[in-house]
């Protein structure tokens, strides 16, 4: 799994064309990214739809933990400038961590979350993008947790 979100975030985004209207490439940290990583998107001017790769957490001790998400925003809910979204997303929220035989072990923990996103430029362009989310775990605890966004879209 590791390898292939490696390959996900370094080589698909190099090998698409950016440029094409309706393929949007990102990068960044929060839900739109799975952690530390990237989506590739299918964008229209009102929502979003993607697939992103990315990593949650690190440790020098533990490697690292990788996971996989999809997810949809929608913008045009509260003004028609395609700057404001609403999106849900599917996929890893967390890492937990045990110890087995004296060895740290981390494993994806998978979940639901639901976002707002400000896109700078709006949903279709290129540029930045900010947002706060809500995370729900569906590991057995059903923990609830914040979420933060940044990134930006090719």
């Amino acid at each position: 799994m590791k390898l292939f979100c490696i390959l996900f975030i370094f080589l698909i985004p190099s090998s698409l064309k950016a440029a094409e209207n309706d393929v949007s490439i990102g990068i960044g940290v929060g839900l739109l990214h799975s952690g530390l990583g990237a989506n590739v998107a299918y964008v229209s001017d009102i929502d979003m739809s993607y697939f992103s790769a990315g990593c949650d957490s690190y440790s020098s001790v533990a490697g690292a933990t990788c996971g996989v998400g999809v997810g949809y925003i929608r913008t045009g809910i509260f003004d028609e400038n395609g700057k404001h979204g609403l999106g849900a997303h599917a996929g890893i929220v967390g890492t937990k961590s045990k110890i087995i035989n004296d060895t740290k072990e981390n494993s994806a923990i998978y979940g639901l979350g639901i976002s707002y996103v400000y896109f700078f430029n709006g949903i279709k362009q290129p540029g930045f993008n900010l947002g706060l989310g809500s995370t729900l775990t569906l590991d057995g605890n059903s923990d609830l947790n914040a979420a933060f966004q940044i990134g930006y879209q090719f």
